[in-house]
């Protein structure tokens, strides 16, 4: 019985860093989001030779729950471009970058 094989991706770095912070404006029951944040620093250039026939890129989004300067908990991103590659797969728990 042969195993299926994993994808294997290529990451590479394309923003400098974002945050999520909970959403202070979200009530019970509304559609508000639950988080509200940014990514700062999107290299858009480095997204182009990822964009396929219809205008669309994937990207991958890791995140970490840290605190800011203030002391105020938030997560953390790292966004990263992801490519299928011949290159080793990442090992699962791994961090991709």
């Amino acid at each position: 019985m042969s195993e299926e094989k994993k994808k294997k991706y290529r990451y590479a770095k394309v923003a400098k860093k974002g945050w999520l912070y909970p959403n202070a404006d979200k009530r019970e029951g509304d559609n508000k989001p639950d988080y509200r944040g940014k990514i700062v620093g999107l290299e858009v250039e480095n997204l182009k030779p990822l964009v396929d026939e219809e205008g669309h890129a994937s990207l991958s989004i890791s995140g970490w729950v840290e605190e800011d300067q203030r002391g105020d908990k938030r997560i953390g991103l790292s966004v990263q471009s992801m490519e299928e590659s011949d290159a080793p797969a990442v090992g699962e728990g791994e961090a991709p970058f």
